[in-house]
């Protein structure tokens, strides 16, 4: 039964719609937290290749490898603004820029910019 739910429900629910159907926790949310991780730490080549594999697994994520490591980057200098440790945070924001180019600051807000 549990293999045939498999077959007809798409591979991507979240983990608490498996958890209401009864389905095993999707493997691929573990390596979307273990390249969360990675970019936490600094490791943002590995972490981009973490997501990539997302990617390649389960395309129903709809990941942006490079956009997914920048999130990280831009919520982990948030969280250094907001301890008063502005030049770390400025750094975490500039490595968010390199990540993934359409990430633009300015006026102390950041932004996606639309314009490709």
């Amino acid at each position: 039964m549990i293999d045939y739910a498999n077959q007809i429900i798409p591979r991507c629910l979240t983990p608490k719609q498996r958890e209401q159907f009864f389905l095993d926790p999707e493997p691929n949310y573990a390596l979307i937290e273990a390249g969360e991780q990675l970019a936490q730490t600094g490791d943002i080549e590995a972490a981009v290749a973490k997501f990539k594999q997302v990617q390649a697994l389960a395309p129903c994520h709809k990941l942006e490898p490079e956009y997914e490591v920048a999130k990280v980057l831009i919520k982990k200098g948030r969280a250094l603004a907001k301890k008063g440790k502005i030049e770390a945070a400025v750094e975490q924001f500039k490595q968010a820029q390199k990540v993934d180019g359409r990430f633009k600051f300015g006026n102390g807000v950041d932004s996606l910019s639309t314009a490709a």
